[in-house]
């Protein structure tokens, strides 16, 4: 036997007794999903008030999503109204994205989608044709 192969068969039965380390926990999964809102105070009328909200929205959204290093791959907006009734509309990014430009341009998107500019929140009823004479049924004479 050659010296050179006891040396090794001495040294591969030998055990280490250092401890293994222990395994690094599993990272936290990701959400399935972030979210921000904003509630008005009182009825907000004012298209351009909603547009700046809905930009500090993506502003925080963005800046969420590259602390934490993930992407959106669409954005949801909700609506609550006066009478506690709710509009929710949903766009898909044509590319996933972390970048406040492109959110805001989806949460604009969806936004102008609803007509909201041209709306009042809470119920309204109008008249057609309002008048002073007492209802008549077209049977009646």
């Amino acid at each position: 036997m050659r010296q050179g192969d006891h040396w090794a068969r001495r040294t591969a039965a030998v055990v280490d007794p250092t401890p293994a380390p222990a395994p690094a926990p599993a990272p936290a999964p990701a959400p399935a999903s972030l979210s921000t809102e904003h509630r008005f105070p009182r009825d907000e009328l004012d298209p351009a008030a909603h547009r700046r909200i809905l930009l500090a929205l993506a502003d925080d959204l963005g800046a969420r999503l590259r602390t934490t290093d993930q992407i959106a791959s669409g954005v949801t907006c909700t609506i609550h109204y006066t009478d506690l009734s709710a509009t929710r509309r949903s766009r898909t990014l044509p590319e996933a994205t972390q970048h406040t430009l492109l959110l805001a341009r989806a949460a604009y998107a969806v936004y102008d989608a609803l007509g909201l500019q041209l709306a009042r929140p809470g119920p309204q009823h109008r008249a057609a044709r309002p008048s002073d004479q007492p209802h008549r049924s077209a049977r009646s004479p």
